[in-house]
């Protein structure tokens, strides 16, 4: 089955990521990371993780990594892998999902 939502990340200078997104639409904490460039490869990764809360309850985590991400020749378009882990409170792996992302840049004029 194909799921589509909608992601705001904002890649800040050295290295982190924060971010929000329309899926879950509630229980989800704040969405923080870093971010990577492999100079081998030329690609960028990312690794982001957010608190998972059911009634105001924690819940666990999610681990979410976006990998093999390519830029178009000026940045403003990109494409990924996506892999997210579902994490229990005690660690363990409750379920795994994968998929693809496309994305672009949102131009902000001070």
């Amino acid at each position: 089955m194909r799921h589509t939502f909608l992601a705001l990340q904002t890649f800040h200078l050295g290295g982190t990521v924060t971010g929000g997104d329309t899926h879950p639409v509630s229980g989800q904490g704040v969405t923080q990371g870093v971010w990577s460039y492999d100079w081998r490869t030329r690609r960028y990764k990312v690794h982001m993780q957010f608190p998972r809360f059911v009634n105001d309850v924690y819940d666990g985590l999610q681990d979410i990594y976006i990998v093999n991400i390519d830029l178009s020749l000026h940045g403003d378009n990109l494409t990924g892998d996506v892999l997210a882990h579902m994490r229990n409170p005690d660690d363990s792996v409750r379920m795994e999902l994968c998929g693809s992302l496309t994305g672009e840049r949102i131009h902000v004029d001070y």
